[in-house]
């Protein structure tokens, strides 16, 4: 089989905040976990299937994720604790044994600059993990 990524997948067990995005927003969130991350979308276990296709507003709470952004640096300041905002689109669903969901997701509402921050992030926590 091809692989067909073209960033790289890393085991994450982050939490996130999920809900369907709409204007105005819902307030209906769900807690999920992460499962796995990339620069281009995220596989998370949630307790109820969505549809292919839907859009989601996602905050994934990845700590220290935001010394990787590409923001003026001030020596002393410790970077602000943010999750990781992002709109993503349903790409995959497969219901577990378990009766919850896979639920992979195709980030499409990510400016370079943050993608560049989270591939940062991931790239390093690889590398730390792996050593």
């Amino acid at each position: 089989m091809d692989e067909r990524r073209k960033y790289l997948r890393v085991e994450a067990e982050y939490v996130a905040s999920c809900e369907k995005y709409t204007i105005p927003r819902s307030g209906a969130a769900s807690t999920v976990k992460a499962k796995n991350a990339s620069g281009g979308g995220i596989l998370i276990e949630a307790d109820h299937a969505y549809k292919l296709g839907d859009i989601l507003r996602m905050e994934i709470f990845i700590p220290d994720w935001e010394k990787y952004n590409n923001t003026f640096y001030k020596p002393g300041q410790a970077p602000e604790k943010k999750p990781f905002v992002v709109i993503g689109q349903v790409v995959y669903v497969k219901e577990l044994p378990s009766g919850k969901y896979d639920v992979g997701i195709n980030f499409s509402g990510l400016d370079e600059g943050q993608r560049w921050s989270l591939i940062k992030c991931l790239r390093e926590r690889n590398n730390n993990r792996s050593a």
